[in-house]
C-alpha cells in the first residue's frame, strides 16, 4: 500500500513540475517526464479524414428562373406599300409566353449564362387560300383585300374577298450572356445579348396590285402571279440585345430589347417575374 501511494505522489509531483515549468518559463534539459525511471507517454487517438470533400453546389440550385410575357413590333424594314405591291409580314396578335433560366459562369461572378424559350402565334399569309379568280390585291378603307374577276359576256366585273391569313404556333429558343450586380439575387439593372432561333422563318409576302384597270385584260391574269413569298430569304437566327430593370423590393421586372436581322429590326418589351 505504501508503494502504490508513493507512485501516485511521484506522478502528481511530476505533473505539478511540468505546469510550473510552462507557467514560469522554466526550461528543462530533457523533453520527457520520468516516473520511477520510466518516461511518461501520453498518446492521443485522433482520426483525420482528408478524403472527404465539400459537395459542390448543383447548377439548378444556384440558377435563377423567371417567367416572361413579351410583345414585338417591326421598327424598320422594306416599304409596306409601293405603286405595284403591298408588303405584309408575319406578326403576332398575342404576346409571346416563355421562361428564362440564368446561371452564373465560372469565369466571372457578375457574368451569367442565359437560356430561354418562348412560344407565340404568328399570323401568316396562306397562299393556298388565294381565290383562283384573284387578279390582284388592293387596299380599301385601310384593309387589303383580294380583287376577284367576275366574268361577264358584256364586260368583266370585280368583287372582293379577305386576304387568306392563318394563325400558327411559333416557338423560339435563345442562348446568351447576361450581366448584373455582385449579389446572386441582384435586382436593379441587367444587360445582356442573346442569339434567338426559330424553326419557322419570319414571312414577308408581296401582294401585287391589279396590273391593268382595263377589264378586258383581267381574263389573262393567273391568280398565282398575284403574290410572292420571300420567306426563304429570311434568316431563322437573329441577335437580341436587351436591358431590364426591377425594384429591389419586387420580383417583377421590365425588359426592353432590340432584335437585329439582315431584313428588319424589331423592338420588344417584356414583362417578367423572378420565381
Amino acid at each position: 500500500m505504501k508503494v502504490q501511494t508513493k507512485n501516485i505522489l511521484s506522478l502528481f509531483a511530476a505533473v505539478l513540475m511540468g505546469f510550473a515549468a510552462n507557467a514560469f518559463g522554466l526550461k528543462s534539459e530533457n523533453d520527457s517526464i520520468y516516473v520511477n525511471g520510466r518516461p511518461l507517454r501520453i498518446v492521443a487517438d485522433v482520426e483525420v479524414d482528408s478524403l472527404v470533400q465539400k459537395e459542390k453546389e448543383k447548377w439548378d440550385e444556384k440558377a435563377e428562373w423567371s417567367m416572361v410575357l413579351r410583345g414585338n413590333a417591326v421598327v424598320h424594314g422594306l416599304a409596306s406599300e409601293t405603286q405595284t405591291y403591298h408588303k405584309i409580314i408575319n406578326h403576332s396578335h398575342l404576346p409571346e409566353l416563355g421562361g428564362d433560366v440564368v446561371v452564373q459562369t465560372n469565369a466571372h461572378f457578375q457574368l451569367h449564362y442565359r437560356l430561354g424559350a418562348s412560344i407565340g402565334f404568328a399570323s401568316r399569309f396562306d397562299a393556298a387560300g388565294v381565290d383562283t379568280m384573284a387578279i390582284g390585291f388592293e387596299k380599301i378603307e385601310n384593309e387589303i383585300l383580294q380583287i376577284l374577276v367576275v366574268p361577264d359576256d358584256l364586260q368583266n366585273e370585280a368583287d372582293t374577298a379577305a386576304v387568306p391569313l392563318s394563325l400558327i404556333p411559333k416557338p423560339i429558343v435563345s442562348f446568351g450572356i447576361e450581366w448584373h450586380g455582385v449579389m446572386r439575387k441582384a435586382k436593379g439593372w441587367r444587360f445582356g445579348a442573346a442569339g434567338e432561333w426559330t424553326p419557322i422563318r419570319n414571312q414577308i409576302t408581296y401582294l401585287y396590285k391589279i396590273p391593268s384597270e382595263n377589264p378586258d385584260h383581267w381574263d389573262d391574269i393567273d391568280h398565282e402571279s398575284t403574290y410572292s413569298d420571300e420567306s426563304l430569304a429570311i434568316s431563322r437566327l437573329h441577335l437580341r440585345m436587351y436591358a431590364s430593370w426591377s425594384p429591389w423590393s419586387s420580383n417583377f421586372y421590365g425588359r426592353g430589347s432590340i432584335a437585329l436581322s439582315p431584313n428588319r429590326i424589331e423592338a420588344g418589351f417584356a414583362f417578367g417575374y423572378h420565381l
